[in-house]
């Protein structure tokens, strides 16, 4: 009984996992052939410090090649001194060369004298003979010139340095050399990677082999910059079918571009495309962390032949691949499996509807097997030299903003199955009406057997050709085509037609509206009929009065409305003025009347200050004791 308990469990074992191999047998080895360029702001040892006077970097170099590379960014801020930037450069190599962007002020550099020195943006040069080649008497000789140092940093092996000028470095006050300095956000450089360790689970050379490369960040950061990942066959051609498989795990914060020109398949963590795609990012997986859950994973994927990487900080990578061997496979390469293939495809489209286009080469090159939207039932079909889908703004899984339409291409092919986003908006198009044939003056209002001048313009865009079909005045039920229509020379963005308009209709017709319309196609060459897909139009609503009709039925000029408004001005000044005169007559008449009684009184009573007063008023009598 437990002799059967314990097949049990061994052959469940075995069916839960097909491939039983332990991932602690992945056995540690340095491997040959392998290439990773690292970037990162390690140092052997260095230093930084807030200083007051003079801005003083210093680089002491050892080992370098024969020529170093040196890249300084200058940061837009308020400089603390009028002093220029400094920086030193100890080197064992022959040739500096260097970049200088950003830099809103003058920097002097100082380096041994048998340098041959380039630079861009050439700045001050002071050759110097006999520099300390220790850190300990660099720094020394540095402070010693200047009072203050503001970074220093030893370097080993470098091919290129990125200094950044100008950063706020904190509070410390001096610059003590530490061992394993990080100069974060003032230097990074890139290494060569010396040697590059791993893992291997071997496997006989008729397997599939699974590749991990596991790139770390000590200090993850977000980066513009993709790891740039270069996968050579060393045996091609690689067997479409029996591809080996890459794992690309980092952290989530980072994207990956592929290189190469054979046939592998592919999981990434993060966003990733692939050089023979163009500028497309595919959506990657969620990925292990740990190399031993990494490892399992591609175990449960049925793969018994395992190479496993482990890169900190690295930019790029470069690993040979070895094709699955096979009997008689010894065929020469093909030029087809030199050259990278490029996913070429166009999109047309209007209001309501799309239409893909994509050569066949690419898809030909990765034996691709089906071709889909979004729905998967809405597949390509063969059109000879292309493959063409269709979809209307409301089907195939279609979304629709006022942006245009958008919708997801999916691709089925046995080495690199992917979903591509898509999206399309239609052209522009502009319909005018003026009223001379020198395009000056916009108009909206039409008069009959006079002649109106129109002007179309539709942008212009790749895979977009735009033809204009017709223009017609529609009233009231009634279509009349114009005539002379007139392309005008093609921009690289717009194209654009003019014709002639002259509406007629009998004397005693009374204003209306009509409406001016012109239609297009997205063809390569004019063509009376437009399929739905492919038709574009535009509109414009015109007043239609006859020629010489009264103010009631066109309107005022410009004429009548300033006559109009000069004599209600004119108007307004008189009765202003009038009112004005007869304000200030009743106000003089007002302030005369008693004004003589009362100076009778005044000069009587001045002329006899000392007699009584004699006379009578009515109001008054007086008589004599």
């Amino acid at each position: 009984m437990k002799a059967l308990q314990l097949m049990l469990f061994v052959l469940c074992h075995a069916m839960g996992r097909p491939n039983p191999v332990d991932p602690g047998k992945c056995e540690a080895q340095v491997l040959d052939g392998i290439t990773a360029i690292q970037r990162h702001d390690l140092t052997k040892q260095g230093c930084v410090s807030q200083v007051s006077r003079q801005e003083v970097y210093v680089l002491n170099v050892i080992g370098s090649g024969m020529v170093l590379n040196v890249e300084v960014t200058g940061m837009d801020k308020q400089r603390r001194s009028d002093l220029p930037a400094v920086l030193v450069i100890n080197m064992k190599g022959h040739v500096l060369n260097m970049t200088v962007t950003g830099f809103p002020a003058p920097l002097t550099v100082h380096y041994p004298d048998h340098i041959f020195f380039m630079a861009t943006n050439p700045p001050t040069s002071n050759k110097e003979k006999n520099l300390p080649a220790d850190s300990e008497g660099l720094l020394q000789w540095a402070q010693e010139k200047y009072g203050e140092v503001t970074s220093f940093s030893e370097l080993q092996d470098p091919q290129t340095i990125y200094l950044n000028v100008g950063r706020d470095l904190g509070t410390r006050t001096s610059c003590v050399l530490q061992e394993n300095f990080r100069s974060t956000g003032i230097l990074e450089s890139e290494f060569l990677a010396t040697e590059v360790s791993g893992c291997q689970i071997s496997g006989s050379s008729s397997m599939k082999k699974a590749y991990i490369l596991h790139v770390t960040h000590p200090f993850p950061k977000p980066s513009s910059t993709p790891i740039k990942v270069k996968v050579d066959a060393t045996n091609d051609p690689c067997a479409v079918g029996d591809e080996n498989m890459v794992f690309l795990k980092s952290e989530e914060v980072y994207s990956w571009l592929i290189q190469s020109k054979h046939s592998f398949k592919i999981e990434a963590s993060g966003e990733y495309k692939i050089q023979a795609f163009g500028d497309y990012m595919l959506q990657g997986v969620t990925l292990p962390d740990t190399k031993e859950s990494l490892i399992s994973y591609v175990l449960d994927k049925g793969f018994k032949s395992i190479l496993y990487l482990e890169l900190a900080d690295s930019i790029s990578v470069t690993v040979p691949m070895a094709c699955v061997a096979k009997e008689g496979n010894t065929a020469p390469p093909t030029m087809s499996t030199q050259k990278t293939v490029q996913l070429v495809y166009c999109t047309k489209c209007n209001d309501t509807h799309m239409e893909v286009t994509l050569e066949k080469t690419f898809f030909q090159a990765h034996n691709t097997t089906e071709i889909t939207l979004e729905d998967p039932d809405c597949k390509a079909m063969d059109n000879g030299d292309s493959f063409k889908l269709m979809t209307s703004s409301e089907g195939c899984a279609t979304k629709k903003d006022e942006t245009g339409l958008h919708n997801t291409l999916q691709i089925k092919a046995p080495a690199l199955p992917f979903s591509m986003p898509i999206s399309c908006s239609p052209p522009l198009v502009q319909l005018e009406l003026f009223d001379s044939p020198e395009f000056n003056t916009t108009v909206t209002v039409l008069q009959t057997d006079k002649a109106a001048y129109g002007k179309v313009s539709a942008s212009m865009e790749p895979c977009k050709p735009v033809q204009l079909t017709e223009c017609f005045l529609q009233v009231e039920g009634e279509r009349q085509v114009v005539s002379a229509v007139r392309q005008l020379v093609d921009s690289n963005t717009m194209r654009t037609w003019t014709f002639h308009l002259e509406h007629r209709a009998p004397p005693d017709t009374a204003s209306r509206l009509g409406e001016l319309i012109c239609t297009l196609c997205l063809s390569e060459k004019a063509s009376p009929e437009c399929p739905p897909q492919s038709l574009l139009q535009s509109s414009l609503t015109v007043t239609i009065t006859r020629l010489g009709s009264t103010d009631r039925d066109v309107g005022l000029g410009m004429a009548s409305v300033l006559g109009i408004t000069f004599g209600a001005f004119l108007i307004g000044a008189l009765l202003t003025a009038a009112l004005w005169y007869i304000y200030m007559h009743t106000r003089s008449s007002n302030k005369m009347q008693p004004g003589p009684a009362m100076t009778r009184e005044s000069e009587s009573s001045s002329a006899n200050p000392s007699m009584g007063s004699t006379q009578s008023t009515p109001c008054s009598t007086s008589s004599r004791a």
